[in-house]
């Protein structure tokens, strides 16, 4: 039997013997009985500046069971430990009870909340390239029951911007791999500007599965949306999405631009999030011209009402870069037929440069458009 206390005053310097960097101090101390093969300890520590304790029982060198409890602990000061960039502060407890520590008879529960933790807008944007500039503050809550070769979570993720609940996420410590459900709860898609790059409106519920393995990210995801259906597929970097039979008018108001077209549509993306670039198709059924500027001015330069014809179908094609759109549309209806090719419109700026070539019976004309699409 005895007691104990374990001083470090710089983990930098134990690189060599751990095999990997850590920064900061580390204090613990408390009582150690060995009676032959069986080994218990018990103490208490201060790291992550947390008030925490913890029992541990070994039988034949084998860690059997473990209980422990970590209080009020810093998100800040675990990631400067860590030598990780400190790109959130915030308040970290988790109290965890593993009755069986072997991996192939694992047996335990562990709870896990952060509370008050706000991300520092400047470190990720540094880190992952954003460009991050209102405050977003967060709290988790995570439910860890420990099986035989698994950890089963349940998680709420809760912030200013979304929330995120899992029902059944699984990490496989002999595959290494993570499998999840979630669901995305957006109440207001005009908060997100910051990641989407892209002023929308509206709220939007996400749900959909993500799994991991080796060097291989699948998610995929569905929403009603706009009065259609998204579907999505992610694979590591390569993104593919459909949009099934929204209402244009619709997505338009979502987008913030002019409602001057009305129809169903379908869209399908494909999408490197790397590079980001991609290629756009759409088609647009049984569509017609609303009652707008642009309208008003055919009606002034063809003597045509616009708005009374129907077009069947409208092809789109854009090719993406970025922020910027090059496009190619085409529509047809009984009494004209208008083509944009190689249109350029800026989301990120609502600038457009494009040329319409229209007929109209019998009569030909082109419309320069350039300037905010707001306008």
């Amino acid at each position: 039997f005895s007691d104990y206390r374990i001083d470090v005053k710089n983990l930098n310097k134990l690189e060599g013997v751990i095999g990997k960097k850590l920064n900061g101090d580390f204090y613990t101390s408390g009582n150690i009985f060995v009676e032959n093969s069986n080994i218990s300890i018990a103490g208490n520590s201060n790291i992550f500046e947390s008030t925490s304790t913890y029992n541990l029982k070994l039988k034949d060198s084998n860690l059997e069971n473990i209980n422990f409890k970590i209080e009020d602990a810093k998100i800040e000061k675990l990631l400067h430990m860590l030598n990780e960039p400190v790109y959130a502060t915030g308040n970290l407890n988790i109290d965890g009870d593993i009755k069986n520590a072997k991996i192939e008879t694992l047996d335990g529960l562990i709870n896990t909340k952060i509370s008050e933790g706000e991300i520092i807008d400047e470190v990720v944007n540094t880190v992952f390239n954003q460009k991050i500039k209102d405050t977003v503050t967060f709290d988790l809550n995570v439910d860890t029951s420990l099986v035989p070769n698994q950890a089963i979570s349940k998680a709420d993720i809760n912030t200013n911007l979304l929330n995120v609940n899992v029902n059944k996420a699984v990490f496989d410590f002999n595959e290494a791999s993570f499998t999840s459900d979630y669901l995305v709860k957006i109440p207001s898609l005009t908060d997100l500007i910051d990641f989407t790059k892209t002023k929308l409106r509206g709220a939007m519920d996400i749900s959909g599965n993500i799994q991991s393995k080796e060097n291989l990210l699948l998610v995929d995801g569905s929403s009603n949306l706009l009065g259609g259906a998204l579907n999505f597929n992610l694979n590591n970097d390569n993104l593919t999405a459909t949009l099934n039979n929204i209402g244009i008018k619709e997505l338009t108001y979502m987008l913030y631009q002019p409602e001057i077209f009305d129809s169903k549509g379908t869209f399908k993306v494909d999408y490197n999030m790397l590079v980001k670039k991609g290629n756009l198709t759409g088609s647009l059924v049984n569509g017609h011209f609303l009652p707008n500027d642009f309208s008003t001015l055919i009606n002034q330069l063809a003597k045509f009402d616009l708005t009374k014809e129907i077009y069947e179908t409208v092809n789109i094609n854009s090719d993406i870069n970025d922020t910027i759109l090059t496009s190619t549309v085409n529509m047809k209806s009984t009494n004209t037929q208008i083509d944009i090719n190689n249109s350029v419109f800026d989301t990120q700026n609502n600038t457009i440069d494009a040329t319409l070539e229209a007929k109209i019976k019998e009569t030909k004309f082109n419309i320069n458009i350039n300037g905010n699409t707001s306008n």
